[in-house]
């Protein structure tokens, strides 16, 4: 049996007791879940936040009033770490898993 992954039950303790032990059935016998998910993780800007400036590379990169958006003193520009991720289109919570 397969260890479930720290996030799993944030992501979906909301469910059901059928429906999660179905989920955690999917998650132990398809690998390919399990790659897609480390796959995303390398990805999350949450797990690896950036040191610079996604639009001009700048070093001079700080955080800005909220936890999640970040300012250039270079170019001005505001940003977040899920800047050119598939992870910025959407809300904080969606890269903030919790477990960093």
């Amino acid at each position: 049996m397969l260890s479930l992954p720290v996030w799993f039950s944030d992501a979906f303790g909301h469910l059901e007791k059928q429906d999660a032990d179905a989920l955690k059935h999917l998650w132990e016998t398809e690998p390919v879940l399990r790659e897609a998910a480390a796959r995303l993780d390398t990805l999350n800007p949450a797990l690896h936040p950036s040191t610079h400036c996604p639009c001009c590379g700048s070093e001079h990169y700080v955080r800005n009033s909220r936890d999640w958006e970040y300012r250039c003193l270079d170019c001005l520009r505001q940003s977040s770490p899920a800047t050119g991720t598939p992870f910025a289109d959407g809300n904080p919570p969606l890269f903030n898993r919790g477990d960093k």
